[in-house]
């Protein structure tokens, strides 16, 4: 078994032996979790964003190596044992014959293994003293080593496990964990979360997306059981390879606004850079305007995401849908509001830039375009990459062609953000709408039209992706997906990272499954753009809309399904996090909300930085407000 006390344990580190590697069965993350309150100027997502830019199986072992020749990152003898500081993670952490204990601020925790074994027969494993080599803790027992190392992303927790602990006869692999300290634990009724707990009873850590799998890939059955002070890691291994892996996500934060009101739609559209969050709430009601919208900036600081501002503007009106869509890109946050009306042009549609002055925001354009019409819907999608921004009109007429859809490029010139380029597919047909959905990476735009008719296909829908020369965008390919079909409506959702795109198609018929949805991943070689995976869903079921969201990072992919059923509760919603193995893609964790409820449509809107994944649920209930929406942070 291995877990991660700083970041997602990485399956690496096991590569190389034949035991069994359990990874990350618990997390706690020292990057984000336990911090102290008052953390430095710099956060820590921003000081480790380097390293988690990194493919995932190479962020451990090489946190673990610069760990070990940096001498502050290094244990060193104490009273009981050793002591080791994470200068980064803000953790003091004392490695004792009882175990390990965990410091940050107020927050204490200590875990030692206690047991391993079948189902309940478990072989009892004795106190040992810790043995240590300069970042590196070692607790050595017969056939089982546990270790600890220390490095710039945290605490690292593994198990080597040199051969089976004994004969199955059908019962699952079991590790007991004792738990100690000042936090409570709450299980969830599916037993795949575990929630830590405050004095005053508010969640402050959460445990979920138990995932196994062996060493082919075979996702194996895997749950918790909370036992008094005991935490029981059961896995169903019977017919496994080893070695098996677990792997969780922590629910970080579940973020609401200052001034929640019903019918705010909180969580509507979601966007994150570094740590730095931007929500939209369409529905706002700003003084007397109902729907007019307004946008929320969350920052990091220590463990803890806090409302830095509110952003409006002055001249809004009811209707605007203001933060309908939202993009953030370090200091630049974009904001689409569809519903403006420009001029006598209804529903033409306006995006606002907003800029970063030390804690304030201020608006600093509003972008319409040169042909703008009523009825356009300007502002439907929105991206930011530096300071070039995209931003959809899905409903846009041309020539024509009703609904067609374009997509347009600012940028600043002398002080002003202007028009650079208007994007029309090559072969733009009515319905088309293009600029449904968009995104950038460098100078590459991935816009999606999920209404188009490809062959004989009605609203099959396509993704088109332009690239920039110069001062000039023109298309460089045009994506479907290779099972395409009527109604899929693939690219109403799109994200672009580097040479990697994804697609939502959120109608998709997967097997018997009507509307269960997927999501594309096609990589780019040269100029040509080919499908690399389809994603699904383990626990897909029909109307899911797996692939309503899509977000993408190096290695990595986070897909939103609003209306999944989770547990009695219809249209709860889930988003399913994916990760990449050279051309493979395979589920990693399943993530839903500590107190998720029917109607939630959790995973409406998804984005992911690094391994920080935000999943927005603008359907959930706050008290007596329907709709007021919520949105939740995940780490893992």
């Amino acid at each position: 078994m291995h877990r991660t006390l700083g970041n997602r344990a990485q399956k690496s580190a096991f590569a190389l032996t034949s035991a069994l590697a359990l990874l990350g069965a618990l997390c706690i993350s020292g990057r984000a979790q336990l911090q102290p309150e008052h953390s430095t100027k710099k956060s820590v997502a921003e000081t480790n964003r380097g390293l988690l830019g990194l493919p995932a199986n190479a962020q451990g072992p090489i946190s673990a190596t610069l760990g070990k020749k940096d001498f502050s990152y290094q244990v060193r003898p104490s009273n009981a044992g050793f002591r080791g500081e994470n200068p980064r993670q803000r953790l003091i952490v004392d490695f004792t014959e009882q175990g390990a204990e965990l410091r940050s601020h107020d927050l204490r925790w200590a875990l030692s293994t206690r047991a391993y074994g079948y189902g309940d027969t478990l072989q009892p494993l004795k106190a040992v003293t810790p043995q240590a080599d300069a970042n590196r803790v070692e607790y050595r027992r017969n056939g089982l080593t546990e270790w600890y190392e220390n490095g710039p992303l945290g605490l690292e927790q593994g198990f080597t496990l040199a051969h089976r602990p004994a004969q199955g006869n059908g019962q699952p692999l079991t590790l007991e964990l004792a738990l100690r300290g000042n936090l409570s634990v709450a299980l969830d009724h599916d037993g795949k979360a575990l929630n830590l707990r405050a004095v005053n009873g508010r969640t402050v850590f959460r445990y979920t997306g138990l995932q196994a799998r062996d060493a082919t890939g075979r996702e194996l059955p895997s749950w918790l059981e909370v036992r008094g002070e005991s935490l029981l890691v059961r896995v169903a291994d019977a017919q496994a390879q080893y070695p098996v892996v677990v792997d969780p996500w922590v629910q970080q934060a579940e973020l609401t606004t200052s001034d929640g009101a019903a019918d705010d739609e909180f969580g509507y559209s979601v966007a994150i850079s570094g740590a730095t969050l931007l929500v939209g709430a369409p529905g706002k009601e700003v003084g007397s305007n109902i729907q007019q919208g307004a946008a929320y900036v969350f920052v990091l600081s220590g463990s803890t995401w806090t409302q830095q501002a509110e952003l409006t503007v002055s001249n809004g009106k009811a209707d605007d849908d203001f933060g309908y869509s939202v993009a953030i890109s370090g200091t630049v946050a974009v904001v689409g509001a569809p519903g403006r009306t420009v001029g006598t042009n209804r529903k033409q549609g306006t995006a606002y830039v907003f800029m970063q002055s030390g804690t304030t925001w201020t608006q600093k354009a509003a972008l319409t375009s040169s042909d703008g019409a009523a009825k356009d819907s300007f502002g439907h999608s929105v991206a930011v990459a530096s300071r070039t921004v995209v931003v959809g009109a899905s409903l846009k007429t041309i020539g024509s062609n009703t609904l067609q859809g374009a997509a347009y490029v600012f940028g600043p010139s002398s002080g002003k953000w202007t028009q650079q380029a208007e994007l029309l597919a090559s072969d733009g047909a009515e319905n088309d709408q293009l600029g449904c959905s968009v995104s950038i990476s460098g100078g590459t735009i991935l816009a999606g039209a999920p209404g188009k008719t490809v062959d004989s296909n009605t609203y099959q829908g396509a993704a088109y992706v332009f690239v920039q020369t110069g001062t000039t965008w023109s298309q460089q390919a045009e994506l479907t997906a290779s099972d395409g079909a009527k109604t899929d409506s693939f690219g109403g959702s799109v994200s672009l990272k580097g040479a990697t795109a994804v697609a939502g198609a959120a109608l998709h018929t997967v097997g018997t499954h009507t509307q269960q949805g997927a999501a594309y991943v096609f990589v780019q070689g040269g100029t040509t753009w080919s499908q690399q995976a389809e994603l699904t869903s383990s626990d897909g079921e029909n109307f899911d809309n797996f692939g309503v969201s899509v977000a993408v990072v190096n290695g990595g992919a986070l897909v939103g399904a609003s209306l999944h059923q989770v547990g009695s509760n219809a249209e709860q919603g889930a988003a399913y996090v994916f990760k990449q193995s050279g051309t493979t893609w395979s589920e990693e964790a399943e993530l839903t909300s500590s107190d998720g409820a029917t109607g939630d449509s959790f995973g409406y809107s998804v984005a992911l930085a690094g391994t920080t994944a935000v999943v927005g649920a603008y359907g959930k209930k706050i008290g007596s407000n329907n709709f007021q929406g919520t949105t939740y942070v995940f780490v893992p």
